[in-house]
């Protein structure tokens, strides 16, 4: 099978004991292998065979503004194309002949057990919405198996209401268990009231549960996984929390189902003396243990991370294991202007953790802290150092270590992390002077500012240790709007990345494509 990208413009290769990793650059056709969006559309893109199937989400209306915060000026359109390996449209399915007759929440699609399947509500009148499930029949577009799986009517909320969360923001969350076995699919009521059902690998139900929460303010659901065995945990919040303070009113809950239909919230505000934030959920390969982790506050802003380990059968989440920061390795951080310092006690700015598992089951946690900065007219956000936590030996090890950063906040800014044998390797963006040299230190060439910079693409090898055994330029950057977008990332496997840039060049309407394999 041909790829779908084309015209190849730029290919290196490095090498280094254990691992080569090539690249090229090169231009792509709107059918790439990976997904973005803009204003009012979405497209997702599946690979069938030598064929490609795409789906998208036409514009909707804005949101309705009247005396009731209702949802049905929340329409959209969907829409099916199918091309063949030069880009020729083969077929088209207009779903409704085109009509907006989808929403509010957004449709989630994804390929399981070698099914597209597409989760799309539909209005049956303007204050309710039923949730339903199809399969996308890849001959000749159309819908089969059809399940009706939620519904829910909408109520009189006045003009209270109108503050509430709209539809957009209600996005259905959908997990696959590790093993590929069961599909999990959580989606919000009218506010006080959570849907969640797992499917087996032929799409039969397994558990399908309504629960109840009592509302105090927002609810919002913001991770989920599903076990093997069919259990599920949700975390859900319910209030807002306030960003990079030592106080947050968030109520961080988590809802553990059991494949026998018994469920049990349980309240994880604190870790004793520490507040922990930010929850986050991860089930590993190697043993099927599930941990959250995320980072606890100090006396100011963030003062480390922290993790425990969920035992859903007994409805029990074990003690955390608390892992405070180095007092050096929070200096630095700060130094670089993403912490505080007050009398003598240092914090680091709020950081998006996520988890990785290494081939023999040590895990890292790695992410970038964000500074926000009110200005008069206008709010600014700067991405800091990428900071890595390996853990080791049941986590009684660890090492911090981070790369260096001060930049403009942008859809490049985040990293892509790939566990390489016992290494980790980091795809980032940086400032170009930055990238010059194999030296990696704290002296920052150029540091984020109000005039937004261009951001090149590198990756670095980094050794458990802690120490950064390499670094590469992958490509400079494309304009000062227009990074290489992390965040947008298609990871094919550990072996093979996408990384497409953040929008086409103006004149010539050509996207790029950053083509990474790792052997």
């Amino acid at each position: 099978m041909k790829p779908v990208l084309i015209f190849p413009l730029l290919a290196f290769f490095y090498s280094a004991s254990s691992q080569v990793i090539k690249f090229a650059i090169e231009d792509s056709t709107e059918k790439a292998l990976h997904e973005y969006s803009w204003t009012l559309r979405e497209k997702t893109v599946f690979q069938d065979g030598k064929n490609i199937i795409q789906i998208d989400k036409g514009g909707s209306n804005m949101a309705q503004f009247a005396y009731t915060a209702k949802y049905s000026g929340q329409e959209y359109t969907i829409t099916i194309h199918k091309y063949d390996e030069e880009g020729n449209e083969l077929a088209t399915n207009k779903l409704d002949n085109g009509e907006r007759a989808f929403g509010p929440v957004p449709i989630v699609t994804t390929e399981f057990n070698n099914r597209i399947l597409l989760f799309y509500y539909r209005y049956v009148d303007k204050d309710s919405m039923k949730l339903y499930v199809s399969e996308v029949d890849k001959n000749d577009l159309s819908l089969k198996n059809t399940q009706q799986l939620f519904s829910y009517h909408q109520k009189n909320v006045g003009l209270i209401g109108m503050m509430s969360m709209p539809g957009d923001l209600r996005d259905m969350v959908l997990r696959t268990s590790p093993d590929g076995s069961k599909l999990l699919l959580v989606s919000m009521g009218d506010g006080d009231d959570i849907f969640s059902i797992v499917f087996d690998n032929r799409m039969k139900t397994v558990r399908e549960k309504i629960t109840e929460v009592p509302r105090k303010s927002s609810i919002q659901v913001s991770d989920a996984v599903v076990e093997n065995s069919g259990n599920d945990i949700i975390i859900f919040s319910r209030g807002v929390a306030s960003d990079n303070t030592s106080e947050s009113d968030e109520a961080k809950l988590i809802l553990i189902q059991k494949a026998n239909n018994t469920e049990q919230i349980i309240d994880f505000k604190t870790t004793g003396e520490k507040e922990v934030y930010d929850i986050h959920l991860k089930i590993l390969k190697k043993n099927a243990k599930v941990y959250l982790y995320g980072e606890y506050l100090g006396s100011i802003f963030f003062a480390g991370i922290w993790l425990a380990d969920i035992e859903t059968e007994n409805f029990k989440i074990n003690k955390p294991v608390i892992i405070p920061y180095p007092e050096d390795f929070i200096k630095r951080v700060y130094d670089l202007d993403f912490g505080e310092r007050r009398k003598g006690n240092y914090g680091i700015y709020k950081t998006d953790y996520e988890m990785v598992e290494f081939e023999n089951g040590d895990l890292a946690l790695c992410g970038t802290p964000i500074q926000r900065h009110e200005g008069i007219k206008y709010t600014l956000f700067f991405a800091g150092p990428v900071i890595v936590s390996f853990l080791s030996d049941n986590l009684t090890k660890n090492v911090f270590t981070m790369i260096p950063r001060n930049q403009n906040y942008s859809s490049g800014s985040l990293g892509v992390y790939i566990p390489y044998q016992n290494k980790l390797i980091v795809f980032y963006n940086d400032y170009l002077k930055n990238l010059d040299g194999e030296t990696i230190n704290d002296k920052l060439n150029q540091k984020g500012g109000a005039i937004v910079r261009e951001l090149s693409l590198a990756y670095a090898v980094i050794r458990k240790d802690g120490a950064i055994e390499s670094r590469k330029l992958i490509a400079e950057g494309l304009s000062r709007m227009n990074p290489y977008n992390t965040a947008e990332c298609k990871i094919i496997s550990n072996k093979k990345i996408f990384i497409p840039s953040d929008a086409r060049e103006k004149k010539t309407n050509i996207m790029k494509v950053a083509k990474i394999t790792i052997e």
